[in-house]
């Protein structure tokens, strides 16, 4: 079985999200009515999520168990309070919190949002709550690959003001599309569409006039290709450096470090996994089980496995051999299986280097980011990077918008979709 190295989900779309709404229907996994309907075959089914904690797994992403009054309320009031600000609408007229952002408000007050981190914004609520504050993290941690300190009030709140997706009563599952491949599924689909696709090329310079040095490796032959316009969808630091600085270098990136663990069989007495299992003390922000959308509930089972690493740990990951990396994996998962290495048919990492962009303070004013999202002559750079925002509804939003302005550079009528 395919697993996935990155992505593993596709939300449904908010009503504002337009373009992901036009690509599920390509797909044949949205209806054409007015108020859509999904396909709930690929919709993620029940157990949906669980948390281990001393021991057991407890359903769900806050830990309800032992939780005292107090931690509940609180709860209670941080669901509330995001409620509000889904709502929520700003001065400009448009939401607080939208998806893309580019549709989002810069009301002062998100902008002052943006001057916090996510720990200093609860402080400021009142909120103690460890419980809740672990729940928070855990968010932070698993999109955006840092934790509260770091990250902004706006990422934070983002995460979970941000997301109004169509209410269908009568599609059943999430609202979280998933595949055993995770998001390859999109990104053959999009390949499959491309006529003369190239592939095994690596850019070494992109230039303003539409000058692009690029070496084929599998020749290694160097050539100059002179374009007409150029998309340029790369992450920001890779950017910075094929632009020798004119564009990119804004924003840090969290290094990951993914696993794919495939066992023999299902450990002993865990007959009901759910399709985003977490460990409360863990550094990993858990594992996927990548066959759980699966008609037949297979004997074998395949975990995607994920940890974000600080900054600082980069040369660390790049350095660690298999062995070793293979280790810690095992020994994070441990707690809630035991020893799995009896069971193990295979472990394969994968190290991300500069896996997502972390939404740090002051990223959504950020003169950079800005500048960047602007066209440099010929060139038109589309990634996540430049919405502050790892996500797939950002990715698409920035491809289109870089692929519209390079047809208007070459006079090609076509008709707009943002």
């Amino acid at each position: 079985m395919s697993t996935p190295w990155g992505a593993h989900y596709l939300p449904v779309p908010n009503p504002e999200t337009t373009l992901v709404l036009r690509l599920l229907r390509e797909l044949g996994l949205a209806s054409n009515d007015a108020l859509p309907r999904f396909d709930e075959r690929h919709l993620v089914h029940d157990p949906e999520d669980r948390l281990f904690h001393r021991g057991k797994w407890y359903p769900g992403l806050y830990l309800r168990a032992g939780a005292t009054d107090r931690d509940l309320a609180e709860l209670e009031r941080f669901e509330t309070l995001c409620a509000v600000l889904r709502a929520a609408v700003g001065r400009d007229g448009r939401l607080f919190f939208a998806l893309p952002v580019a549709l989002g408000s810069r009301d002062p007050e998100v902008l002052r949002l943006d001057r916090l981190t996510m720990a200093q914004y609860l402080v400021e609520q009142g909120f103690t709550s460890e419980r809740l504050r672990w729940h928070v993290d855990y968010a932070c941690r698993d999109d955006y690959g840092a934790s509260i300190d770091v990250v902004s009030a706006w990422a934070g709140l983002q995460y979970f003001a941000g997301r109004r997706p169509w209410q269908v009563p009568e599609t059943d599952g999430s609202h979280y599309f998933t595949w055993p491949e995770g998001n390859a599924r999109l990104v053959r689909h999009l390949a499959a569409r491309v006529p003369d696709l190239r592939t095994g090329w690596l850019a070494l310079s992109v230039e303003r006039t539409g000058h692009v040095l690029a070496v084929e490796l599998a020749t290694e032959t160097v050539v100059r290709f002179e374009c007409e316009a150029v998309v340029l969808a790369a992450p920001n630091h890779v950017v910075a450096r094929l632009t020798r600085g004119e564009r990119g270098g804004f924003a840090t990136a969290a290094p990951w470090l993914v696993a794919s663990v495939q066992l023999r069989e299902r450990p002993p007495q865990d007959e009901e996994p759910a399709w985003n299992n977490v460990l409360t003390r863990s550094t990993s922000v858990g594992y996927v089980e990548c066959a759980h959308q699966c008609v037949e509930r297979h004997r074998e089972a395949v975990w995607a496995w994920y940890e974000p690493l600080p900054p600082s740990d980069r040369s660390w990951l790049l350095d660690a051999d298999h062995s070793r990396l293979a280790s810690r994996v095992l020994r994070d998962l441990r707690p809630a299986h035991g020893d799995l290495s009896p069971n193990l048919t295979r472990l394969d990492v994968w190290r991300w280097g500069h896996g997502t962009v972390i939404p740090t303070i002051g990223l959504l004013s950020d003169a950079g980011r800005l500048l960047s999202a602007e066209p440099w002559g010929r060139v038109h750079v589309a990634h996540t990077d430049l919405s502050g925002l790892p996500l797939f509804e950002e990715a698409q939003y920035h491809g289109v918008r870089a692929a519209e302005a390079a047809l208007s550079d070459l006079q090609v009528q076509s008709h707009s979709w943002l």
